[in-house]
């Protein structure tokens, strides 16, 4: 999983989120060996530690990416309030070349797109999301 972990404030309180995150989760509950390169502060790396087990590479950041969500009417309004150090591929740990699945997803623009061409003979897998915000 490569893209930024989030902290989602909601009501004066904050939740883990992201791609990352939940792609993370979902992965160790089907059994699966995770592993994670995100860039984040250390409030946001702490709750995904004790959330999910997974080999984590955490590029630190002064920050974690975070977002504001106001719901009015039932409805969310949601505004980037930060962003962690950017994603490029000399970042990813080299003996990760060899996973056999990848997924890629950005929440806020934060993966360079040549990590698409950076894998070969894998399970290629993107969120777009984050590069069309």
């Amino acid at each position: 999983m490569i893209g930024h972990i989030t902290l989602d404030a909601a009501d004066e309180s904050y939740a883990l989120g992201g791609t990352a995150t939940y792609a993370a989760v979902t992965a160790a509950r089907l059994g699966l060996q995770v592993r994670v390169l995100t860039a984040c502060c250390s409030v946001g790396y702490d709750r995904l530690v004790n959330l999910v087990s997974a080999d984590i590479h955490r590029i630190h950041s002064p920050v974690t990416t975070s977002f504001s969500n106001v719901y009015v009417n039932g409805h969310r309004q949601q505004r980037v309030s930060s962003v962690a150090d950017p994603l490029t591929p000399e970042l990813l740990p080299p003996e990760w070349n060899d996973s056999d699945v990848v997924h890629i997803g950005p929440v806020a623009r934060e993966v360079d797109v040549a990590y698409i061409a950076a894998f070969e003979n894998v399970v290629l897998g993107v969120t777009p999301q984050g590069w069309l915000r």
